[in-house]
């Protein structure tokens, strides 16, 4: 449970880590404020679609880092984790993957 409590609290943190950090690489589209609330000033801006690029970006990379570094955690804890093993006895993680 202590590990499952640790791994949530880093993920969390990461992901605020990467909100900023695409909050502060995106790019901001311009709006016009109107009577009637605030407008895109040209509709057909670009700005959109290179912030969706940018979350991907900075989102793929968090995804690559946290993956290579929970493998090589599980790699070096494999004791700890003997769980994993146990857990699913006849489920289907124990007979899709090769260990």
């Amino acid at each position: 449970m202590r590990d499952f409590v640790i791994t949530v609290l880093v993920l969390a943190v990461a992901g605020v880590v990467a909100g900023i950090l695409w909050s502060l690489a995106a790019p901001r589209p311009p709006y016009v404020a109107t009577s009637d609330g605030p407008l895109l000033a040209d509709p057909s801006t670009q700005a959109l679609i290179a912030a969706d690029g940018w979350f991907a970006v900075i989102t793929g990379v968090l995804g690559l880092l946290c993956g290579a570094v929970g493998y090589s955690v599980s790699r070096a804890g494999a004791a700890r984790c003997r769980w994993w093993w146990a857990w699913p006895r006849a489920g289907w993680p124990a007979r899709t993957w090769r260990w």
